[in-house]
């Protein structure tokens, strides 16, 4: 738990010192780019790694705060409201440190919160979202990789808001899933043969 509060800490005055710093020279529009680099990103990172190694620890050693259903409620319901802030104050976003420097954190929270839920929920009633979950993570460099130019590529064809976002969304999975089956897997299967493949004298 040490540890998880000063990561948090140093994301937080990373954050604070960047919107400081960028609303005193008014350079907002670097704000951003700044404040998604590391350290301002390094609580997702954590809590990140804190779940998959909690998962793979057996079930008696395995951490356990919140009953999964519990935990999976909360972490959407504060994802929900948190989008819905963010939403309403889009226009005020960068006018006060509050949302430029706390949201990402929660954000962070929030889904950790649902995907702490998802490893640790073993009713065969969620075996569907288990199995989705498990796909986007197969697909999640190709997701990593595709967002970024698809997002700049859709503000350019003039989507804005929830329009932006479900766009971004299902076209990013969609390219993610194409590259990982006509490209990623193909190459992975091809490295892995010709390791296992003895060399000709």
């Amino acid at each position: 738990m040490r540890w998880v509060l000063i990561v948090f800490a140093i994301s937080l005055v990373y954050r604070s010192a960047v919107y400081l710093r960028c609303v005193s020279q008014d350079q907002m529009s670097l704000a951003h780019h700044w404040m998604t680099q590391m350290p301002g990103l390094c609580e997702g990172f954590l809590l990140g790694m804190m779940i998959a190694q909690n998962a793979e620890k057996p079930k008696t050693e395995q951490r356990v705060f919140l009953k999964p259903a519990s935990a999976f409620l909360i972490g959407l319901l504060l994802s929900a409201l948190l989008v819905a802030l963010l939403e309403f104050n889009r226009a005020s976003y960068w006018q006060s440190w509050h949302f430029p420097v706390l949201f990402r954190p929660a954000i962070a929270i929030s889904f950790a919160l649902m995907v702490w839920a998802a490893a640790h929920y073993t009713k065969p009633a969620v075996s569907i979202w288990l199995r989705l979950s498990a796909q986007l993570g197969t697909y999640s460099y190709g997701i990593y990789l595709w967002h970024l130019p698809i997002l700049l590529l859709l503000k350019q064809a003039g989507f804005i808001n929830a329009g932006l976002f479900l766009a971004t969304l299902s076209s990013t999975i969609l390219l993610a899933a194409l590259s990982y089956h006509t490209i990623e897997r193909p190459l992975m299967r091809w490295v892995k043969t010709s390791k296992t493949t003895p060399a000709k004298p």
